[in-house]
């Protein structure tokens, strides 16, 4: 009967599996900038970057830098495998700039990753990028907040096998797309969303700074978050 269930269990998670397509070409990696300048007044980003501790028995943890060090995403960059568009220049300007990801101070400064600057002694330039960067990044904080609210046993260790972990991993995050695709009202609900009136985005764009996130760090005016397979699937024990 186990084996049975666990032959089951891979079949679904394979079909599941279509919810975690990825950009694979130039042009979906364009579109995918084009929905940040959009949404979020960052220019030529192409994703944003953030971890997810899943404990396990014994628990253990490694830090998000850790985790990209390690991951298929900076192999792929390393080798140039993701078909990024070619440096453009920036909007109303005419200076180039490459496209890039980006991710908190975790992270290592390179040209394909972008991170804030030190919050000490910033300018007025400075605290403007950093505020337009908190914007971009703020989808993949949104969207592990949403998952870890409605499946919650990633807030607490998970008593199972590693191999077990990473299929749960799996399927939730293919739920995860599958709802917020469909925008389910249900899994998506008014009470996990932070808010911000018009007054106060514009203020923020003038002087720069930092939203203020309710309990699971979704922002209204997002629309919905998905969670892509460029993050590492290995679970750390």
């Amino acid at each position: 009967m186990r084996k049975w269930l666990g032959r089951r269990g891979q079949c679904g998670l394979s079909v599941l599996q279509r919810e975690l397509e990825t950009p694979k070409s130039e042009e979906e990696l364009q579109a995918t900038a084009t929905n940040f300048v959009d949404k979020w007044q960052f220019p030529h980003c192409l994703g944003a970057l953030d971890g997810k501790h899943i404990y396990i028995q014994p628990t253990g943890r490694v830090s998000d830098s850790g985790l990209f060090a390690h991951s298929d995403l900076k192999k792929a960059l390393d080798r140039g495998l993701l078909n990024v568009p070619p440096p453009e220049k920036l909007p109303g300007s005419e200076i180039v700039l490459p496209y890039m990801f980006v991710g908190d101070e975790a992270y290592p400064l390179r040209t394909d990753l972008m991170k804030p600057y030190p919050f000490r002694q910033l300018d007025h330039s400075q605290r403007v990028y950093n505020y337009r960067l908190s914007r971009a990044r703020r989808v993949v904080e949104n969207a592990f907040g949403i998952l870890a609210s409605r499946f919650r046993m990633f807030r607490s260790t998970i008593l199972l096998h590693p191999d077990s972990v990473t299929k749960i991993t799996l399927a939730s995050v293919c739920l995860h797309n599958f709802l917020c695709d469909r925008r389910s009202e249900a899994y998506m609900t008014p009470a996990l969303a932070d808010w911000e009136d018009v007054d106060h985005v514009e203020s923020m764009r003038e002087h720069g700074g930092e939203m203020v996130w309710g309990p699971c760090n979704v922002c209204q005016l997002k629309g919905h978050e998905t969670l892509p397979l460029l993050l590492s699937s290995n679970v750390t024990s």
